[in-house]
């Protein structure tokens, strides 16, 4: 199933009362009005040269919807870090790092300390890899979504993301207050040459109702901000 995510009109969270809504519904539907990342529409990186996003939907046919762009209006934007002593091979994965960092600068585990003085966060010459891996997280809420959705943006999209926050920085632009569009396009490493997606991100145009996304971001921060503090002590 395919669907278009490209209208910035009509959002559900512009509707009058909706932030209350949610609540109630949470009430209602959960019986708690509490967030964790286990709730959230979590959308994967796509491997290899794929262009396409992969996002959960229970109405679809097959419980995904294919997409070339995901838009929406980024509530919370993190940055983190993880750092594993054995391999991926040696593992088999789903073992919590040895160092995490919800912040992307103060690592807590072994090593732990300042990142930007670490061993595991510098650039490896021979790969252009860090061992400590780096990613940002992207909360979003969709046009026709009232809980946020998840992206987490690997280390090769690190540089487009922070460019594009950097460019609404410059313009005194929130970004809760644009509508935004993440879509992917090919690139090559420099080392071997290896295909792989890369985000990019651009600005659609401004919210029409800034007071009310702005309400929204301020809603939800305490619970995503919570809950990246606590997840980057697992295998996220």
């Amino acid at each position: 199933m395919t669907k278009d995510l490209a209208k910035v009109e009509q959002y559900a969270i512009m509707q009058k009362g909706k932030m209350d809504m949610v609540k109630e519904m949470l009430n209602e539907n959960v019986g708690d009005t509490s967030i964790t990342f286990g709730d959230l529409k979590r959308i994967s990186f796509p491997s290899g040269k794929s262009k396409t996003w992969q996002i959960p939907d229970i109405e679809a046919e097959d419980g995904v919807i294919e997409s070339k762009a995901i838009n929406g209006i980024i509530l919370l934007t993190q940055k983190t870090r993880q750092y594993w002593e054995a391999s991926f091979e040696e593992t088999g994965g789903g073992t919590p790092p040895d160092c995490s960092s919800e912040d992307g600068r103060t690592g807590r585990g072994l090593p732990g300390g300042e990142c930007a003085d670490c061993a595991y966060s510098q650039f490896d010459d021979n790969t252009g890899r860090q061992a400590c891996k780096e990613s940002r997280l992207i909360f979003m809420i969709t046009q026709d979504e009232i809980l946020p959705i998840l992206v987490s943006a690997p280390p090769t999209s690190l540089a487009a993301i922070r460019k594009y926050l950097l460019g609404l920085t410059s313009k005194q632009q929130y970004a809760h207050s644009v509508y935004t569009e993440l879509t992917l396009e090919t690139d090559k490493s420099k080392a071997g040459g290896i295909s792989y997606p890369k985000l990019v991100a651009r600005k659609l145009g401004n919210v029409e109702l800034p007071d009310v996304s702005a309400e929204y971001a301020k809603m939800f921060k305490p619970y995503l901000k919570r809950e990246v503090s606590r997840v980057v002590t697992d295998d996220v």
